[in-house]
């Protein structure tokens, strides 16, 4: 109502081959904890679900406990560990891998 960034969901890197994809998320600081983001996973899992994607990944960065115990909610398993995976602020970051099968 105000203007305000509540937050962005999608699914990248789609493989039909494969049926794999990866899920993406963000939700500005004013919408966190109220939902938001668990309601709008759901939405997009069920979509991908439906249009026959039968694995997904996320890969939050190292530390963002938001975000792993979101995607932990959801069902998502810790498969691994990308170091240095992203560049942000000048800085290679690491990120974490979930991945999940529908």
């Amino acid at each position: 109502q105000d203007g305000e960034f509540l937050g962005i969901c999608d699914l990248s890197d789609i493989d039909r081959w494969h049926k794999r994809a990866e899920v993406g998320f963000m939700l500005g600081r004013g919408a966190w904890g109220q939902g938001y983001g668990l309601e709008a996973m759901r939405a997009v899992i069920a979509h991908a679900a439906s249009s026959g994607i039968r694995r997904l990944t996320a890969r939050p960065h190292l530390g963002n406990r938001r975000s792993d115990t979101l995607l932990e909610k959801l069902g998502f398993k810790e498969e691994g560990l990308l170091r240095g995976h992203v560049l942000r602020d000048g800085d290679r970051r690491d990120c974490r891998l979930f991945g999940l099968l529908l």
